[in-house]
């Protein structure tokens, strides 16, 4: 049962949809599912996956909301113009996180769930981490290709690059077409995206190139300058606290790279928690956005047996 309704939230009245399993008279759910905004497109997710999720998802029992935080979709509130890099940026450290944390207490109202789980994709699920290391009554958290990295204005592309993905993307993308007669016209017609091929060769070269060895065994930590510390502080607070937490990537995604690079291989040793109370998983060929319904289907059959451990 699908039932509409508006909320308060910073003087806005926001939009939700909130899925009702059926369920026998006076009957709690074991969990209930939050979905928060995945960038521009609201409660419909990147590639509208969040209906597909919480229909499959209150087939099993758990009821689900899914809201327009201020400004998208249906809900009230203005978004100021900039370039989308400043606004994902913004997602990255904390813009809908007040909505989120409104959405929880009104879904606590409505649902009386025993526990909640936050699910977000991209910006979705950088706000669901802020947003629960905010709010205790978060019990788990899945996190969907969620950034370790700020957007920022400028910020130049091969910089973000890890050279292993660009390496990956330019066989894939160009390997095989160094035999293709089509492809070599292009290339000498000028019609080919040189800018693209150069900053990928670029960063491929740069990780081929021999590093400096390190003076000391006890350096510091040298972080991307883009590190989100947001994502850090909330992260090792929630898994401290027993919050369970499932990461989801696609084997294809360069915010994969950044999550082992920038933060598994920096980070991880120093926190025990960080195996106990975190699942990580990478789909074959998966993209960022999860875009085809195969892909889709994976994350569910993922998500689904991780719930009911939950929820014992």
């Amino acid at each position: 049962m699908l039932e509409a309704f508006d909320f308060d939230s910073q003087g806005n009245r926001l939009s939700g949809i909130l899925h009702r399993p059926a369920l026998s008279p006076g009957q709690t759910p074991d969990i209930g599912i939050i979905f928060a905004n995945a960038g521009a497109r609201g409660r419909l997710g990147s590639t509208f996956q969040y209906p597909l999720y919480a229909r499959a998802f209150t087939a099993l029992g758990y009821p689900c909301l899914r809201f327009d935080p201020h400004g998208i979709g249906d809900s009230e509130g203005n978004i100021e113009i900039s370039a989308m890099p400043d606004f994902y940026g913004s997602l990255q450290t904390g813009r809908f996180v007040k909505d989120t944390v409104n959405a929880i207490s009104e879904f606590k109202k409505r649902v009386k769930p025993k526990k909640i789980v936050l699910l977000g994709i991209c910006g979705g699920a950088i706000t669901s981490l802020l947003a629960a290391a905010r709010e205790s009554s978060i019990d788990g958290l899945i996190l969907l290709s969620v950034p370790v990295l700020l957007d920022a204005e400028g910020q130049a592309e091969v910089d973000r690059l890890p050279s292993g993905y660009a390496r990956q993307y330019l066989w894939s993308a160009y390997g095989k077409k160094l035999l293709s007669p089509k492809a070599w016209k292009r290339i000498f017609s000028g019609k080919s995206e040189f800018s693209t091929i150069f900053n990928y060769g670029r960063a491929a070269l740069k990780g081929l190139l021999p590093q400096k060895k390190a003076k000391s065994q006890a350096k510091e930590i040298e972080k991307h300058p883009m590190f989100n510390e947001h994502f850090h502080e909330s992260f090792t607070s929630l898994v401290t606290s027993g919050t369970k937490v499932l990461f989801l990537f696609g084997e294809g995604d360069a915010l994969r790279w950044d999550f082992q690079q920038q933060y598994q291989d920096l980070f991880w040793q120093e926190n025990a928690t960080y195996d106990t109370q975190s699942e990580i998983h990478y789909l074959n060929g998966c993209n960022h956005l999860f875009t085809l319904r195969e892909w889709q289907h994976q994350a569910l059959d993922l998500a689904k047996p991780w719930l009911d451990s939950l929820g014992e």
